[in-house]
C-alpha cells in the first residue's frame, strides 16, 4: 500500500516545487539575510503544496472521466483501483492542511504577503482540476504552472529570506517557469487524444499540438536564453549553459518526433534540475 502512495505523490514531478525554491533560497543566500531553517521550511512547504495538487488531481481527474484505462501516462492510482476516492480525498486534505500551518509559521517569520501567496497557492493547486470548470479544463494550466512554479515560488522563496525582491530574481523565475509549463506541454501533448475525449480543454486541445510543439520549443529557448544572460562569464558556467543549449536542441528535436513521450517528459523533467545547478555554479564558484 505505501508504494501505491508513493507513486501517487508522483516524486518525479517534484523536481518543479523543489528547483525554485532553490533559486530563490540561493539568491537570497548572497545576502546577510539568509536563513537555513527557513530555506528547508520553504521548501518542505512547496512539495507538500505539489504533493496536495498531485493527489487531488489523481482522484478529480479520474471522476471527470479524464483517466482511463486507455491513458498513455504512468498508472493513476485511483483509476488503478489501489487506492479509493475517499482516501485520496483525505490525503489530499490533510497535505494542503499541513502546508498551510507550515505557511502560517512562514508568514510568522515574514509578513502577511506570505499568507496571501499561500492561499492562492491552496487554491490554485485544487481548484486546478476542482469544481464544475476546473482551470485545467479551461486552458489555463499552462499561465498556472508558468506563474506558481515560476516567478510565485521563486520569488516567494526569496521574499521570505529577505522581505523584499529583485528584477534578477523575477527574471530567473520566469525561466522556471517556463521550464515548468514545457514539462506541462509535454504531458498534453501525449494525452491530447485522451483529453479531447474527455473534453479537457487544455491549450493544446484549444489550440493543436502544432502550437504544443512551437510553445515547448519557445519555452525551452526562453529559460536558456534567460540563463545566458544572468550567468554567462564563468568557465564552470559557459561550459554549462553551452551543453545545456545542445541538449535542449535534442529535446525540441524529440517533441517534433513525438516517438516517445515518456522519454520526453523525464528528460524535460531533468532541467528542472539542471537549471538551478548552473546558477549554483554561478552564485558559489
Amino acid at each position: 500500500m505505501i508504494k501505491y502512495w508513493i507513486f501517487a505523490t508522483r516524486p518525479k514531478t517534484l523536481s518543479a516545487s523543489i528547483g525554485p525554491v532553490f533559486i530563490g533560497v540561493a539568491m537570497a543566500s548572497q545576502t546577510n539575510l539568509f536563513s537555513w531553517d527557513l530555506a528547508i521550511i520553504t521548501g518542505l512547504c512547496a512539495v507538500l503544496l505539489q504533493i496536495g495538487t498531485n493527489l487531488a488531481n489523481d482522484y478529480l481527474d479520474f471522476l471527470k472521466g479524464a483517466d482511463k484505462t486507455s491513458r498513455k501516462g504512468p498508472p493513476r492510482m485511483v483509476q488503478q483501483g489501489f487506492i479509493s476516492v475517499n482516501a485520496m480525498k483525505r490525503a489530499t486534505f490533510l497535505s494542503f492542511f499541513i502546508a498551510f500551518l507550515i505557511g502560517l509559521y512562514l508568514v510568522y517569520r515574514s509578513d502577511l504577503w506570505i499568507l496571501f501567496v499561500g492561499i492562492l497557492s491552496i487554491l490554485g493547486g485544487y481548484f486546478y482540476t476542482a469544481g464544475k470548470r476546473p482551470l485545467a479544463y479551461l486552458g489555463l494550466g499552462d499561465i498556472m504552472a508558468f506563474l506558481f512554479f515560476g516567478p510565485v515560488a521563486v520569488g516567494g522563496s526569496y521574499y521570505i529570506q529577505t522581505l523584499s525582491l529583485s528584477a534578477d530574481v523575477l527574471v530567473l523565475g520566469a525561466g522556471m517557469g517556463c521550464l515548468s509549463t514545457a514539462l506541462l506541454a509535454v504531458n498534453n501533448l501525449r494525452d491530447y487524444q485522451e483529453d479531447k475525449k474527455a473534453n479537457k480543454r487544455t491549450l493544446i486541445v484549444l489550440l493543436g499540438t502544432t502550437f504544443g510543439r512551437l510553445e515547448y520549443s519557445i519555452c525551452l529557448l526562453t529559460s536558456w536564453g534567460i540563463l545566458f544572460w544572468l550567468c554567462w562569464g564563468m568557465l564552470w558556467c559557459n561550459i554549462g549553459i553551452i551543453a545545456l543549449f545542445f541538449w535542449m536542441l535534442v529535446l525540441v528535436r524529440g517533441v517534433y518526433a513525438g516517438k516517445n513521450w515518456q522519454w520526453q517528459l523525464e528528460k524535460t523533467a531533468s532541467l528542472l534540475f539542471f537549471f538551478p545547478a548552473i546558477l549554483f555554479l554561478f552564485l558559489f564558484l
